[in-house]
């Protein structure tokens, strides 16, 4: 009786141990399994970014030596694939070039289609200049030889000598960026002289014909250098850069279509 009570209890340890085996193994199944799927949304984001990235650099002119990031976002790049659809891409750059003026930029598209074909949903950018790529604009900023350009507070300051019957006097020129049909207008606000303020109406008066067009809006044109559908709506001035804003509503991301840029007036 002793013997026929005891092999129930000894043949209990075995079982045990094949459930916990067979627990561990599908356990290590899946692990594997998640471990491939996220290494294939990971190949996945890449080939994506790339793709996107190589887009980017041609519609865009960008060196090859300048290095592109691209990042999809969202919580898995197979499914969004799977879906058609790209919740949000984001796209930096260090250096681009609109025609002379150099900025970083970043572009965020939502709602981007895999059939490429099909509109974005929406694009929005920011090129984002300094000091130095504004001073490079001197010959739009003004006529006047151009001592220095700073970017003050909400404008650009631009230090300048105007020459009146052989005198050589400094001139202090206040200008705010503004949009207007692919160009950025640079429009006079201030005018000073030894520290003091001049009115806009009287500069003609003060300095006679030397002063022709000192106080007129200039602009300068980037709309050849951007894809026709992409549109700048806004120039503002920060700490110490200006801010370019860029939109492209249902834009098409085919190659004819980002390689088709807009006019400037001749």
């Amino acid at each position: 009786m002793g013997e026929f009570d005891a092999s129930p209890a000894a043949s209990a340890p075995p079982r045990r141990r094949r459930r916990r085996r067979g627990l561990i193994a599908l356990l290590v199944v899946v692990v594997v399994l998640v471990a491939a799927v996220i290494a294939a949304d990971v190949v996945a984001r890449s080939l994506i970014a790339s793709q996107i990235e190589s887009s980017v650099r041609s519609s865009l002119e960008v060196d090859e030596s300048v290095a592109i990031d691209a990042d999809v976002e969202g919580f898995s790049a197979l499914q969004q694939l799977a879906v058609g659809d790209l919740e949000r891409v984001v796209v930096t750059t260090d250096r681009v070039d609109l025609g002379g003026l150099v900025g970083s930029a970043r572009i965020v598209a939502e709602g981007v289609p895999i059939d490429t074909s099909q509109p974005v949903d929406t694009v929005d950018a920011v090129i984002t200049t300094d000091e130095a790529a504004v001073a490079a604009l001197t010959a739009t900023l003004t006529t006047l030889p151009v001592d220095s350009v700073e970017i003050g507070d909400g404008e650009i300051l631009v230090s300048a000598t105007i020459d009146v019957f052989g005198l050589e006097i400094p001139l202090g020129l206040g200008l705010v960026p503004g949009a207007s049909d692919g160009a950025i207008d640079f429009t006079p606000t201030t005018v000073s002289v030894n520290g003091g303020v001049v009115g806009l109406a009287e500069v003609g008066q003060l300095f006679g014909a030397a002063a022709d067009g000192l106080t007129e809006t200039r602009s300068f044109c980037i709309a050849a250098s951007l894809p026709e559908s992409v549109v700048l709506d806004d120039v503002t001035v920060g700490d110490g850069v200006v801010d370019l804003a860029l939109t492209a509503d249902g834009v098409v991301l085919t190659e004819d279509a980002l390689a088709t840029t807009g006019t400037c007036p001749e």
